[in-house]
């Protein structure tokens, strides 16, 4: 797992624990940015240079 793997998934739980249970406004708004830097993060996790040059047909499928 790299270190920006990492910091989406502290983001994702740090940001649904501050929005869902609080109802103060500065809260919510960590929570809400937080859950915004986990979309960013997510999205280059996906799209790094790594993720896209691997070959689809030797990881897990779910074809048999």
């Amino acid at each position: 797992m790299t270190r920006l793997e990492k910091i989406a998934g502290a983001c994702f739980v740090l940001g649904a624990g501050l929005l869902f249970p609080f109802k103060n406004t500065f809260t919510i708004l960590a929570g809400v940015l937080l859950l915004v830097a986990f979309v960013v993060c997510g999205m280059f996790v996906l799209a790094s240079p790594e993720a896209l040059a691997r070959d689809p047909e030797d990881g897990h499928s779910s074809r048999s």
